[in-house]
């Protein structure tokens, strides 16, 4: 059945605001992106990085470049449609419409109320219009994100009603950063309540180059926290992630809304 583009990019939005934790991701830019503040995107051929994550623990879908080729500007949708011409085994739903509904069998709806594909570009969430007259704040779809060169595509099975907002906390002291998290469940659907945080003992920090997504470091985390000497990073902008394993949705990525300079 093919939905009205503005309900669908309504709906995804809202996914992934819950994906995000309202109160603390929207009110900081870095976790997210008007897409036309990227303008212009390069209409030649171009190289990204596609991942795709369903639920259930280690349940890794695609990992890997694809080349996106001919004299147009390239979307997300271009992205996921050469990764399933690259593999076989992938198989998409849904891209025709502007939105994925089905990856190898994990369908919308399936694991509750609003849960379905949602993603990421470089680890943030674009964004259509920050001011749209209806909505307010309008994500971007599949077919809406455009792409440059060496951008980073993450895709995962989410399922909002179970979801809990994680946030991680860095303290510097020279060249190390001891990075900790903590988690939360919304206490109230419809405000978006996040309180009464608790420390996360397992789980994996993942520390990330903004400027080329594909490098990144990892590091388990354990009660006291991790520790990055950034001595041995190359220099460039890093974001700070917690990656973890919950009931039953497999590795989930959430980003944290500041970014560690280092020069």
């Amino acid at each position: 059945m093919k939905m009205n583009k503005r309900f669908l990019s309504l709906l995804l939005t809202l996914i992934m605001i819950f994906t995000l934790g309202v109160t603390t991701a929207w009110a900081d830019s870095s976790a997210m992106y008007l897409i036309d503040d990227r303008a212009p995107y390069p209409t030649g051929p171009i190289d990204v990085h596609v991942k795709i994550m369903g639920y259930g623990e280690g349940n890794i879908f695609f990992d890997d470049e694809v080349a996106l080729t001919g004299n147009t500007t390239k979307n997300v949708k271009d992205a996921l449609e050469a990764a399933a011409a690259n593999d076989s085994s992938l198989t998409i739903q849904g891209l025709d419409y502007g939105y994925v509904s089905e990856i190898n069998g994990q369908s919308y709806g399936e694991a509750g109320t609003y849960s379905g594909w949602v993603f990421r570009v470089n680890h943030k969430v674009p964004i259509e219009d920050d001011d749209d007259p209806t909505y307010g704040v309008l994500g971007g779809t599949i077919a809406s994100t455009y792409l440059q060169d060496n951008d980073s595509i993450y895709m995962w099975y989410d399922t909002p009603e179970s979801t809990r907002y994680t946030r991680v906390n860095v303290e510097q002291d020279e060249d190390e950063y001891t990075v900790t998290a903590q988690y939360s469940y919304n206490n109230n659907l419809w405000d978006f309540e996040f309180t009464d945080f608790t420390t996360l003992t397992t789980g994996t920090i993942v520390l990330v180059n903004i400027d080329n997504p594909v490098y990144q470091v990892e590091k388990p985390l354990s009660s006291s926290g991790v520790v990055f000497d950034v001595g041995e990073l190359p220099s460039g902008n890093y974001g700070v992630y917690y990656r973890g394993t919950y009931e039953n949705n497999g590795a989930i990525e959430y980003v944290e809304s500041f970014i560690v300079p280092l020069n």
